[in-house]
């Protein structure tokens, strides 16, 4: 996960201070299957926090830095939430281990909630679940291989995929 661009000069200014009253804050938002679609928004604070006009709960959750594996696997990384509760485990018994559904992580700093700006925002889906009477821990990824299309754009012997003597068919032949 890397910052994006055009970073506000409030979140430069705020990364090269020595010491800062306000927190750097990781969010989560978990997207549950319902109808309508409930987000779970969780914090790991010990307050809440309003963020874009969402409510984020504080509950212990945590992830992992994305790396890329010697093995040539896609980079995904590993979201771990609290389950001594047991809060968590009947939403994942009802809803497929939440396979598929979208997460997303935002970092900011608590001088810049009311901006609503974030210095990284991420979109995942859930690949794997895992749970233990600790925790449940989730592999994200970004990349679906399946969703995606290579090449972007297929040449075929007997199929031009320009309309015909248009700018991009390069077609030259004289007209007669």
């Amino acid at each position: 996960m890397t910052p994006q661009s055009g970073v506000d000069a409030f979140f430069m200014a705020e990364k090269n201070l020595l010491a800062t009253g306000n927190q750097w804050i990781w969010l989560y938002e978990i997207e549950v299957p319902t109808e309508p679609i409930t987000r779970y928004r969780f914090v790991r604070t010990q307050e809440q926090v309003t963020f874009r006009s969402n409510v984020y709960y504080p509950f212990p959750i945590t992830h992992t830095v994305m790396r890329d594996t010697e093995s040539g696997d896609l980079p995904s990384i590993t979201l771990t939430v609290s389950n001594v509760s047991r809060e968590v485990l009947g939403t994942l018994e009802s809803y497929q281990g939440l396979i598929g559904q979208p997460v997303r992580i935002l970092l900011t700093n608590m001088g810049a909630l009311l901006t609503d700006n974030a210095i990284i925002e991420h979109d995942f889906r859930i690949l794997t679940m895992t749970a233990t009477e600790e925790a449940c821990a989730a592999q994200l990824g970004d990349i679906s291989m399946y969703e995606s299309y290579f090449p972007r754009q297929r040449m075929m012997r007997q199929f031009c995929r320009h309309q015909y003597r248009t700018a991009p068919c390069s077609y030259a032949a004289d007209e007669a």
